[in-house]
């Protein structure tokens, strides 16, 4: 048996499980508002002056948000290769990351847009599409 033959099965199934996870793309691909067209794109400009104000950097941590396709996006990259994503800290930035959108834009969700959380870094990943009814559980 070849010696190379584990290594090549074990990077397979490593690609095919990383392969699996949905990306922003896909998320957002799927997602559509039946929003009428000049109210839609009045919202829209209210949405992209609304992230061209926020902006999150620390040491360890960057974010921001963007409008892709009728999701807004809140991106944060972890920047310490040492550090990790824990369940713990992806629910607080996604539950604070859905708060900021239900104060301060509900409309926009109210009116079918929808949020998409995406931690990048080690043990990141795409979080669940949040909507309107996520703002009244809060």
């Amino acid at each position: 048996m070849n010696k190379s033959f584990p290594v090549l099965l074990v990077t397979l199934v490593l690609s095919a499980c990383a392969a699996t996870r949905p990306t922003v793309e896909e998320v957002v691909a799927s997602y559509h508002t039946d929003l009428n067209a000049p109210h839609k794109e009045e919202l829209r400009e209210k949405i992209v002056d609304s992230c061209s104000l926020f902006r999150y950097k620390t040491k360890n941590l960057e974010g921001g948000c963007y409008l892709s396709g009728d999701v807004i996006v809140h991106e944060y990259r972890l920047k310490n290769n040492r550090m990790e994503w824990g369940p713990a800290a992806a629910a607080t930035i996604t539950k604070s990351a859905l708060k900021e959108v239900c104060e301060d834009d509900n409309d926009v969700l109210n009116y079918g847009f929808a949020l998409l959380v995406n931690l990048e870094g080690k043990n990141g990943f795409v979080g669940k599409l949040k909507s309107y009814d996520d703002c009244l559980s809060l």
